[in-house]
């Protein structure tokens, strides 16, 4: 039974790291992907393709010498940009740009599922939506609820209770460092994915610092709730008192074990037994009274009294 416990919590142990490592990175794409997010890491990184010479400025004026704005088409969005802002310079043109794009991309009623849409052909800009962050956030749930299943399965499969907490606040202790480790991850793929990729995982430091400060609270809590419990433990019962108390159960049980047999051994005689016993009892009574009759006897003995002789003569005058 104990080695089958033992595997039982190796295996819960391990599925409960899984679901903690996936609810973080859920939950950091979810927390990623807002508004404000987006906004920002998509500008950095059309800056960053504009600063390569993606862009001409030189044919957003030619467009507002005759038209008073003009319309640039960016996989399948259509952004109108006014003159007023090309008049602004280039840095103004870019910054329009950028805000029309991601409002019309990330509120973009997709009327297909995340991964349809993948599909499809708009992969890029359903990554970076209000749909993206909606689907994360209810991976980020599930993730969460199989973490309280697991947690409940691993708090009865664990022998003694108080290790609880310790083990639970190093496992998410340890998932929060891995979480952290994301960005270093995503920089060895190269500058051109990394200044894309980080409009996904911009919130991972604030994410796994949550994870890393909720599991060092249960972990701290575990270690003192331990050691006070020992102490009050110790405080309460004395070494004596321990073996007066464990003395007394097992005195118990012996004499439960003892009381269980002699019911055993009077169920397996026959009724016969009583009356056999009767008879016994009375030959036993019968016995004891002539005992104490013969002892009365041995200590009563007769007093006999010398008579005196009487002489002849005397005999003869009484005739």
């Amino acid at each position: 039974m104990g080695v089958i416990r033992g595997g039982l919590l190796v295996i819960v142990s391990s599925l409960l790291f899984l679901s903690l490592l996936a609810g973080g990175l859920f939950l950091v794409l979810s927390t990623s992907l807002n508004y404000e997010g987006v906004q920002n890491g998509l500008g950095s990184f059309i800056r960053h393709e504009v600063g390569k010479g993606g862009f001409e400025f030189s044919l957003s004026q030619q467009n507002c010498l005759d038209r008073s704005e003009f319309v640039i088409n960016a996989e399948g969005f259509s952004l109108t940009i006014p003159c007023s802002e090309v008049e602004k310079g280039e840095g103004a043109v870019i910054n329009y740009a950028i805000e029309q794009l991601v409002a019309d991309v990330y509120y973009e009623g997709y009327s297909c599922g995340f991964w349809e849409c993948l599909n499809d052909g708009k992969g890029i800009f359903v990554l970076i939506s209000e749909k993206a962050k909606t689907y994360w956030m209810d991976k980020f749930y599930y993730s969460l609820i199989a973490f309280i299943i697991l947690s409940v399965l691993i708090f009865f499969l664990i022998e003694n209770k108080m290790n609880y907490p310790i083990l639970l606040g190093s496992f998410i202790l340890f998932s929060g460092f891995i979480v952290s480790k994301i960005s270093l991850v995503l920089s060895l793929l190269g500058d051109s994915y990394k200044a894309f990729l980080d409009i996904f995982i911009s919130k991972a430091g604030s994410v796994s610092g949550l994870m890393m400060l909720i599991g060092a609270v249960l972990l701290i809590f575990g270690v003192l709730l331990r050691l006070f419990l020992s102490d009050y433990v110790k405080k309460k019962f004395s070494k004596s008192e321990v073996k007066d108390i464990v003395r007394k159960e097992v005195a118990k049980k012996t004499s439960s074990k003892n009381v269980s047999k002699e019911e055993t051994q009077k169920k397996s005689f026959p009724k016969k037994s009583g009356e056999s016993g009767k008879f016994t009892r009375f030959f036993m009574f019968k016995k004891k009274i002539q005992d104490k009759d013969s002892k009365k006897d041995k200590d009563h003995k007769p007093e006999f009294k010398e008579v005196p002789k009487e002489s002849k003569l005397v005999k003869i005058k009484k005739k």
